[in-house]
């Protein structure tokens, strides 16, 4: 379901920007061009690491359960996102007539997971905390 979901949406993001982007199954084509969703694309590392950050800050923070909660839909709203963000990113970059170098398609995949992990641990962090 996320693959199809990142697919889905990327889609769309790619069609306001221009490109000819049509969503089928969880691969898309994208002016002309096959680019399937495979599964390390799909988010679930993201989401791995990203509530395990958050997890980690609610512990050493001892954030109270209430609060804990509260904020993770916050943080799956945010994985969503910036798997869609990271995917239409790496789309649009792959579909240009030079490609995406593989280091350069790594490091833009990185910079994702770094942003979102980020925030999640701005988001379980305690306010005026710059942890």
């Amino acid at each position: 379901p996320l693959r199809v979901f990142t697919a889905q949406f990327s889609a769309w993001l790619l069609q306001a920007a221009g490109f000819a982007a049509e969503r089928s199954g969880a691969a898309m084509t994208v002016n002309s061009q096959l680019v399937i969703v495979d599964a390390p694309c799909s988010g679930v590392q993201m989401a791995w690491l990203a509530y395990f950050a958050a997890c980690s800050v609610a512990l050493f923070t001892q954030r109270r359960d209430a609060a804990f909660l509260r904020r993770l839909p916050l943080i799956s709203l945010a994985v969503l996102a910036g798997n869609v963000l990271r995917n239409t990113t790496l789309v649009a970059l792959e579909a240009q007539p030079q490609g995406l170098a593989p280091w350069a398609h790594e490091a833009i995949g990185i910079v994702w997971l770094v942003v979102v992990v980020g925030l999640a641990v701005r988001l379980m962090a305690p306010r005026g905390s710059t942890t």
